[in-house]
């Protein structure tokens, strides 16, 4: 979001200084300061000109202290009180700035660049309330003071009111049209407010006026809004360009490279960002999470433990990660042990998590594939973010609010599109609006593609959502909706934080991942008899209801002839398929597979490998060790195509 800065001012004094201030304001300063120091020093306005000379020329303490000659000359003096407040506000003091700056208003309350400076400061002090009066006064003064509108407009901004900071935005480029920090700003704005496209428009008027880093970032998050990911990875690269020494850019990068699924790419900007910058604790979180998703734990940890002083953001994280491909179940369960523990002790102390999306941005996926009940850390978790996040559990405010027609019923996800739950659910969801039932479908996802359009245009209505918490929150609440519907939770960390909230008097979740979350208001899991043991109530916080089918509804696929030679497998084998993921293959079913081999000396296992390269390893480094005379006959094919993988199925022997 970017701001004006304000510099020390001059304003003329009178006839004796004529000649060097027009000197002054012609830019020859040499000459103008020449003649100031001529002229005798025992005139507050000559003293106060000649410090904002040598600010300009780089004296800072110099010009310091002339200011102050000139106040101990004339207490009073505005354009001395004025520019000090400058100086303390530069410096980073922005308590003294107030002080000299509202003793200049003391003087002259309804001058608009005096009101300005008090708003600009007030703003450093979080206090915008304060700032936005301050300069709206400064606006009423001078309704044409662009730079009062532009202020106004951030503060807007920071207090939430998008259509105020619309309004505000939209009036300086009416004063200064070639204004390229309004523009962008004016795009943050539309941005919040779900209007991408209006966005996209206005940030890029702001790059061909003038290009900045901060521009390009918010061209890359427009686009990856609208599914354009090339173009948004293209925006956030040149982000980088611009200003390489910057390493909250590297790290901006880096999220989008990892949202996208370039990991080994994501791991290298963020340790860019470490190296320009070794304190910054984002960058350092973000590394550790991401090695740790690339499989690297111990890695990962080591990185949580170099943080000099990490954040309560940075100790959550740590505790929670886990390592995604275990070597053993002794190693899974020393890990439960170290989160359980960690949760708990961090939940009893004095903790805070402000943007826990932001600065956490990490879901418990990986806990549910550890062949126990994985609610004792759910509940450990959701206890420490009621301690450190209170506002994940805000609730809507139109609850309690009684609306006519039909039963209107939200759908929120990350992944309906061509992804496995777009595969099991898009079909549910279609197949539920009616005369009684109108869908409303909420997307999560950072992939647009044509399973999406085809989603949003059988559904009553679809919005995108922007993945800032406070905002979509507040924009699904507005649509008064009976009941939420959540296909899965916990594989995206944006819906999984959506979550925490009551957006609707009734919401329920399902399988898509399935694992329990220990959530206060999600009230219902819908599974299935067929995917529930005996009394496995006991294994979820939501109310189990247990349908006689799975709910899915697919649409039956063209088979398409796949041979083994097109997938590079022997025809002389038998083949045993085990076509999942490789995170879901627990440590004790290594033996069942050692054991498949070495009953059958023509058996072939066939794996698919990971999401990432070094989790083959990991997996191929277990079987070594686990069954060494049969390790070498376990293949992991590349991914494969729906066809190919429907195919491995049709010619695998078990």
């Amino acid at each position: 979001m970017g701001k004006k800065h304000h510099r020390p001012e001059s304003h003329r004094p009178g006839n004796s200084l004529q000649q060097a201030i027009a000197l002054h304001q012609a830019g020859r300063l040499p000459e103008a300061e020449a003649i100031y120091r001529a002229l005798p020093g025992q005139d507050a306005n000559l003293l106060q000109l000649l410090g904002v000379l040598l600010f300009q020329t780089g004296r800072q303490a110099e010009g310091t202290s002339t200011l102050e000659k000139a106040l101990a000359i004339d207490p009073n003096h505005v354009d001395a009180l004025a520019n000090l407040a400058v100086v303390h506000h530069e410096n980073g003091r922005f308590s003294e700035a107030l002080v000299f700056i509202e003793r200049a208003l003391v003087r002259d309350p309804v001058r608009p660049d005096l009101l300005d400076k008090r708003g600009f400061i007030l703003q450093d002090l979080g206090r915008h309330e304060e700032a936005v009066a301050s300069f709206q006064f400064a606006i009423d003064a001078a309704p044409g003071y662009a730079d009062a509108w532009f202020h106004l407009g951030n503060s807007l901004m920071e207090l939430k009111d998008g259509e105020e900071a619309e309004r505000a935005f939209r009036r300086v480029i009416q004063l200064r049209p070639q204004d390229h920090e309004a523009l962008n700003n004016l795009g943050s704005v539309l941005f919040l407010q779900l209007r991408a496209k209006e966005a996209l428009a206005a940030i890029n008027r702001s790059i061909e006026i003038q290009p900045t880093a901060e521009s390009y970032l918010n061209q890359a998050a427009a686009l990856s809004s609208l599914g354009d990911r090339e173009g948004s990875l293209r925006a956030a690269k040149l982000a980088v360009q611009l200003e390489p020494k910057k390493a909250s850019n590297h790290v901006r990068l880096g999220e989008l490279q990892n949202a996208y699924k370039h990991t080994t790419l994501a791991i290298e900007s963020y340790r860019k960002a470490v190296q320009l910058d070794p304190l910054n604790v984002e960058a350092r979180v973000k590394l550790g999470a991401t090695l740790n998703q690339d499989g690297r734990f111990e890695e990962s940890q080591q990185q949580f433990a170099s943080i000099e002083f990490p954040s309560d953001a940075a100790r959550l994280v740590s505790s929670i990660l886990v390592p995604i491909i275990p070597r053993s179940s002794e190693e899974i369960d020393a890990n439960r042990t170290r989160v359980l523990t960690s949760l708990e002790a961090f939940a009893d102390e004095d903790v805070r998590i402000d943007n826990p999306n932001r600065d956490v941005a990490l879901t418990n996926f990986f806990w549910s594939y550890h062949s126990e009940s994985e609610l004792p850390l759910q509940r450990a978790v959701v206890r420490a973010y009621r301690k450190a996040s209170t506002d994940l559990f805000w609730q809507s405010p139109h609850l309690e609010e009684k609306r006519k027609g039909k039963l209107r019923v939200g759908v929120v996800s990350g992944f309906l599109n061509q992804h496995t739950i777009g595969k099991l659910f898009i079909r549910l969801v279609v197949g539920l609006p009616d005369e009684d039932i109108e869908i409303v479908n909420f997307d999560c996802a950072s992939k647009v593609d044509e399973w999406t359009q085809q989603l949003n245009g059988k559904v009553d209505r679809s919005y995108k959502l922007v993945t800032e918490l406070n905002v979509s929150r507040r924009f699904i609440a507005e649509q008064k909706l009976d009941a939420i519907f959540y296909p899965e939770i916990g594989m995206s960390s944006f819906v999984y934080y959506l979550a925490f909230s009551r957006l609707a008097p009734l919401q329920f979740m399902t399988w898509g991942h399935p694992c329990s979350t220990a959530l206060p208001n999600m009230d219902c899991f819908l599974s299935s008899h067929d995917l529930e043991r005996e009394g496995s109530e006991s294994d979820y916080s939501e109310r189990l209801v247990k349908f006689d089918s799975l709910m899915t509804d697919f649409q039956r696929p063209d088979p398409k002839p796949v041979t083994r030679a097109d997938l590079g497998l022997p025809e002389d084998k038998h083949i045993y398929a085990c076509p999942q993921s490789l995170f879901k293959l627990h440590p004790d079913f290594d033996r069942v597979l050692a054991e498949i081999l070495r009953r059958d000396g023509q058996g072939l296992v066939v794996l698919l490998t990971g999401n990432e390269k070094h989790w083959d390893d990991l997996v191929r480094q277990r079987f070594e060790q686990v069954m060494p005379d049969v390790a070498d006959r376990i293949v992991i094919l590349r991914r494969l195509s729906t066809v190919e993988y429907i195919g491995l199925c049709g010619i695998a022997d078990a």
